[in-house]
């Protein structure tokens, strides 16, 4: 049917059921074969305003990109998106996400723990649920059933928002660096200019990842915080290592001259 054709008895019969009372209906139609904006389009081609939305819902209007974009947003952003858990804590720490991995043992807990006691927010303890953000960002949360808790050994489960208040939960967050708690022992060669730029890949996304040794008088806490706001610095164009490497070219380059 045309928008601007007049329906016809057959047609009518398959937009009106046969036992309403139709006659009236039938006799001068008024079809909506279209709707943009704050319009209806009748069958006829005139426009009607759609006065009636507001009353049972919001009056936004048909045909809205903006809200179809929306949609879309969070279509990828729920449970249709690419999701995986991992194991390891993550803190936010001055708007970085952080997710902090290592074998049992070797200091996790208590390296939240710490993090916590310095104002940072707990996102997730001992496994992650990460969703990908349209393919670009990592989104960290963690289940509804240990959200808020945490299990610190020796001491057993605690919750982290009753203990050390509501600033210092936070549900979700995106993933921004990954350390990797390792004893000292096991450690090879150590990176001690920070040059080298390692990742770690989750949902095929890489992410910035430093490796932390650990061994008895460090304050892993101090470093995985060092760390976290050095990402910050780089995310906003500030490289340390590669400044001070290139200060020390420049002054090996003159004293050659």
């Amino acid at each position: 049917m045309n928008v601007h054709n007049k329906p016809n008895a057959p047609v009518l019969d398959s937009y009106w059921m046969p036992f309403t009372a139709n006659r009236q209906f039938k006799a001068a139609p008024r079809l909506l074969a279209a709707a943009e904006g704050m319009y209806y389009t009748s069958a006829d081609g005139r426009q009607v305003l759609d006065g009636t939305a507001g009353l049972w819902c919001v009056n936004a209007g048909h045909g809205r990109r903006q809200i179809a974009a929306a949609v879309e947003r969070q279509l990828t952003e729920m449970d249709f998106a690419p999701s995986t858990s991992v194991h390891g804590s993550m803190v936010d720490i001055q708007g970085i996400g952080v997710l902090i991995r290592g074998k049992s043992g070797v200091g996790k807990s208590e390296a939240v723990l710490g993090l916590i006691e310095r104002g940072y927010s707990l996102v997730a303890d001992d496994v992650t649920r990460f969703t990908c953000i349209e393919g670009r960002d990592l989104r960290g949360t963690s289940s509804d059933l240990t959200r808020h808790h945490m299990e610190v050994r020796g001491l057993g489960i605690i919750n982290v928002g009753a203990m050390f208040g509501v600033g210092s939960i936070r549900l979700a967050k995106r993933l921004d660096l990954v350390a990797t708690l390792k004893d000292w022992a096991e450690m090879g060669d150590i990176d001690r200019t920070g040059l080298e730029g390692a990742h770690y890949e989750i949902l095929g996304i890489r992410i910035p990842h430093v490796i932390v040794p650990v061994r008895p008088g460090r304050d892993v806490a101090r470093l995985i915080e060092v760390a976290a706001l050095d990402a910050k610095l780089k995310a906003m164009g500030h490289h340390s290592a590669a400044d001070f490497n290139e200060r020390l070219k420049a002054a090996m380059s003159s004293k050659l001259q």
